[in-house]
């Protein structure tokens, strides 16, 4: 199951993803600070854009790892033959979570910038059991992130 969880992240194109969400976010912050008319090279400014620059990389990283963890337990499930999240797909993902925190000296509670906390994680899949997995909400969630993150540096292109 963590493979199929890395996997996902090279199907779904997160990396590649989380470089346009970068993109994007510093040649917007770029526009609006020009239109404010703001200076780009004060210090203020390259600290507010850094720091929204952090947190859509964090916001990112975390929709991408819930959708690689939901791909993980749905392809298990298909596996089977189900079209549906199995419990079994959710408990194992969920038992993975637990052996990499647990191999790692870490709490499951222990909240990860980029990854959130395992149990945080395990409670996400858990709530997709019996989702039909064609169906997944993450799965929703990020392809309307994506648009909006093309659609923002298409738009940045036409301005």
């Amino acid at each position: 199951l963590v493979a199929r969880h890395e996997f996902a992240h090279h199907r779904y194109w997160h990396l590649s993803f989380l470089i346009i969400g970068m993109f994007c976010t510093i040649l917007w912050t770029d526009h609006l600070a020009t239109l404010f008319q703001l200076d780009i090279g004060a210090v203020t400014t390259q600290l507010i854009q850094l720091l929204l620059v952090i947190m859509v990389y964090i916001y990112l990283s975390r929709k991408f790892e819930e959708q690689a963890d939901a791909y993980a337990v749905a392809d298990e499930s298909a596996s089977q033959g189900s079209e549906i999240v199995l419990q079994d797909a959710s408990h194992n993902m969920s038992a993975a979570l637990c052996a990499i925190a647990s191999c790692s000296n870490i709490s499951t509670d222990r909240r990860d910038v980029l990854h959130g906390s395992i149990r945080e994680r395990q409670l996400n899949l858990e709530s997709l059991v019996h989702c039909p997995l064609n169906a997944i909400p993450i799965h929703q969630s990020v392809k309307w992130i994506k648009i909006a993150l093309v659609s923002l540096l298409l738009l940045e292109f036409v301005i």
